[in-house]
């Protein structure tokens, strides 16, 4: 997105639910910036049969993103960079493959929203 406000949200979750047609519901973990909490973005949430469950304040250890970050990291310390466009193709290459795969989410789910029978239903 070029930023985070409402109406780039917005435009997200439409194409999240784009890629996501064959599922009856779509969860989408999401921090607390103050455009992702705005009426606008719950209500086409609502509109496009999208949970918005989101992220305790200051919890960057809770959000999937960042175990994907430290992938990247990790990837990254172990590679020798000789220019920029080895380190994009380093973090492009180690984002794609890490990323393609739901078992980020699996893992968060169960990890955190065990036992909260109603996301659990959502997911599977």
């Amino acid at each position: 997105m070029e930023n985070s406000q409402a109406q780039s949200i917005v435009s997200f979750l439409e194409e999240v639910r784009k890629a996501n047609k064959k599922y009856q519901a779509v969860v989408v973990v999401i921090d607390n910036f103050p455009s992702h909490r705005s009426e606008l973005v719950k209500e086409k949430a609502r509109e496009l049969n999208i949970y918005l469950v989101y992220l305790p304040s200051y919890s960057p250890d809770l959000n999937p993103i960042e175990q994907i970050w430290r992938g990247i990291k990790r990837v990254i310390s172990l590679t020798f960079v000789e220019d920029l466009s080895k380190m994009e193709e380093v973090i492009t290459d180690t984002w794609n493959e890490l990323s393609k795969g739901i078992s980020y989410a699996k893992g968060w789910i169960k990890r955190f929203l065990e036992g909260k029978q109603y996301y659990m239903d959502l997911c599977g």
